[in-house]
């Protein structure tokens, strides 16, 4: 028996193949089993601690917090608060990473940990980026040059784990599931022709994926990103009324393949939805392969490389009925 599960922030998801029924699918003797962790959230929750260094900015009330390269404005009106941090280059993501919380804590075993507050940690909100500082050297003021993993946080949040004498300290964090209050928030601006929405106050992963806009005369339109956390859509809808679809950044999948005959390891993966093409995965970590598609509702499909060059495909191996239960 062939058991495929999934979690999404405590759903699970569940369905089971005989023998005789994988048979049936032509499921080759090269992948005796293929487990597929359907999760938005797995990466979050299971997530590793990384290490990083941070720093402080904003004034002792996090005033010169406000704004910023997701384009939020005021932090408390949009929902985040003061808990905030500007993400080095590395982390930013291109503004691909607003809206998503880290859990941070002062790493003690490193230089510059006698800083610490030992015992705290803070959960922060990523709300602009920290940008490169090349006329100073990595080490030494900047802090946010590539390839450094580095927050620049809100001065209340960085007490919260740190000595003000101390300037900068070492620190471990994680990405965590973001909790909100007050639902998703659309800020629109533009003109005639032109909507730039601002997409505030997400929960779950907290980053948007994608974004469609409709208005009261047309179907769903596709936005793309402008910049950081901004949406765009060249349409006309002046005079009609607006509704929004999103996606969120914590719809993709995180596959397990395991159980591979003979001495070859994963090379390439790739997934195919029922209404997509396929689609190749990059490696999360180990044996898992992510892919930033929302392919739930649809009967999935496998294929992969062996680093022995073999390519193998496994079709229908989740069924289009799949659900979160």
């Amino acid at each position: 028996m062939a058991k495929f599960g999934t979690e999404m922030w405590g759903l699970h998801m569940q369905f089971n193949y005989s023998s005789s029924e994988l048979s049936s699918m032509k499921m080759v003797r090269s992948l005796v089993l293929l487990t597929a962790l359907l999760t938005a959230c797995v990466p979050l929750a299971k997530a590793q601690w990384s290490s990083a260094t941070a720093t402080f900015y904003g004034g002792a009330n996090g005033a010169g917090t406000m704004g910023g390269a997701c384009g939020y404005g005021n932090l408390y009106n949009a929902g985040y608060g003061v808990n905030n941090a500007a993400l080095s280059s590395a982390l930013f993501n291109d503004g691909a990473s607003c809206g998503q919380c880290y859990t941070i804590t002062c790493d003690t075993s490193r230089p510059g940990g006698q800083w610490c507050k030992s015992g705290y940690s803070i959960t922060v909100t990523a709300t602009n980026l920290c940008p490169p500082n090349y006329a100073l050297p990595s080490d030494n003021g900047g802090w946010c040059n590539p390839p450094r993993q580095h927050f620049d946080m809100s001065q209340p949040a960085w007490e919260h784990i740190g000595v003000y004498q101390g300037g900068i300290i070492p620190v471990q964090y994680q990405r965590v599931k973001c909790s909100r209050t007050g639902g998703v928030r659309f800020v629109i601006n533009g003109c005639n022709y032109f909507e730039l929405v601002n997409i505030q106050n997400l929960a779950g992963s907290g980053s948007v994926g994608a974004a469609w806009i409709k208005g009261t005369n047309t179907g769903w339109i596709q936005m793309s990103r402008n910049w950081g956390a901004n949406w765009q859509s060249n349409a006309a809808l002046v005079g009609q009324g607006l509704s929004f679809a999103i996606t969120s950044t914590a719809h993709f999948e995180l596959v397990n393949i395991q159980n591979l005959a003979g001495s070859s390891s994963i090379g390439a993966a790739w997934i195919k939805g029922t209404n997509t093409g396929w689609i190749q995965m990059s490696r999360n970590w180990g044996a898992n392969w992510q892919s930033n598609a929302a392919l739930v509702t649809q009967g999935l499909s496998f294929a992969i490389t062996t680093t022995g060059g073999q390519y193998i495909e496994f079709h229908d191996v989740a069924p289009a009925s799949w659900l979160f239960s």
